[in-house]
């Protein structure tokens, strides 16, 4: 069996961010009140901008975030708002987000792809807390576009980044070539994020069946798209996360470059743990986007509902 991550491996990264200023200056806190309220909802001038106008701002300052941060939170954003939020129904709807790749090359020229990567090979060298931060302000635009985010950003690019060979991380992250002897694998694997549209994997395999402890015989691949033997099944329809692209991963004598092997042979279960602490971290700063997400359309709802001629939220207790 395959555990795979994977990825579209873009390679448009950028150490700058856009600062525009689309929205007011943050708040210097976060306190529930009608002013804060009628100031938000005089911004909806249309019903069409309502979901992304409507939003409560987070008060970084009570988290000891550095300033740098804090435009970091506002830049994604103002950016995820505009180019994910207003998607965001549709893309649950559909099950299908057919700008991803757009959108995907549009993180890369904000340099959100490459985000823990060095800089010498196009990463933005930032640190897990911002990436984080992105992965949260992402996931109150759109959940299941987050999820493909992770996967892409952490699970794959991160990984090659810290485990692969110099000739690998000069190959991966900013280009591609190719040569070598080779393994064959053979195999599948059902609910792969990314899996029906990633162009470059990180795929793990038995290597060693005799191994002392079973998970001593693992091995890191990369495998790309395009290599003989490999294939990937159609988009899965799912009940949640919908617009992810999920779906299964087929190898049938797929032949690999032994240069190919991400850090060492048959200890690839080190590769992937070591990733997963950290995609860990990367999803629960998703959760907290989408808890975020909600209250942004719950608190609006609270003082637009009314109720034995008030608004509900005026209300000494509001559930």
């Amino acid at each position: 069996m395959f555990i795979v991550p994977m990825s579209f491996l873009l390679s448009h990264y950028s150490k700058e961010f856009r600062r525009q200023s689309l929205l007011p200056p943050r708040m210097a806190t976060l306190r529930f009140t009608k002013l804060l309220t009628k100031q938000l909802l005089s911004q909806q001038t249309s019903p069409s901008l309502a979901r992304t106008c409507s939003y409560f701002p987070i008060n970084d300052s009570l988290f000891g975030l550095k300033d740098e941060q804090k435009q970091l939170r506002e830049t994604v954003f103002q950016f995820c708002q505009k180019e994910l939020a207003p998607k965001a129904a549709e893309i649950d709807k559909t099950n299908t987000f057919p700008e991803i790749r757009e959108f995907f090359q549009k993180c890369g020229e904000l340099g959100l792809n490459g985000m823990t990567s060095p800089a010498k090979y196009g990463g933005s060298e930032m640190s897990y807390l911002d990436h984080c931060i992105v992965a949260e302000e992402m996931s109150r635009a759109s959940a299941s576009i987050a999820l493909s985010y992770g996967a892409h950003s952490n699970l794959c690019v991160d990984r090659i980044a810290k485990m692969g060979s110099e000739e690998q991380k000069e190959k991966y992250l900013p280009d591609v070539f190719f040569t070598g002897d080779y393994y064959v694998l053979n195999g599948n694997k059902f609910w792969i994020t990314n899996g029906p549209i990633a162009d470059t994997l990180v795929v793990y395999a038995k290597t060693n069946f005799n191994a002392d402890k079973p998970q001593h015989g693992i091995t890191a691949f990369l495998v790309e798209r395009g290599m003989d033997g490999f294939s990937s099944g159609p988009s899965l329809d799912k009940l949640g996360m919908r617009g992810s692209p999920t779906g299964e991963l087929i190898f049938e004598d797929c032949k690999v470059p032994v240069e190919n092997v991400l850090g060492e042979e048959n200890r690839g279960v080190y590769i992937l743990m070591s990733g997963l602490d950290y995609e860990r971290a990367l999803a629960g700063s998703c959760c907290v986007g989408i808890m975020q997400s909600c209250c942004d359309v719950a608190f609006n709802y609270a003082h637009l509902r009314e109720a034995f001629g008030q608004k509900i939220g005026e209300f000494q207790v509001t559930f």
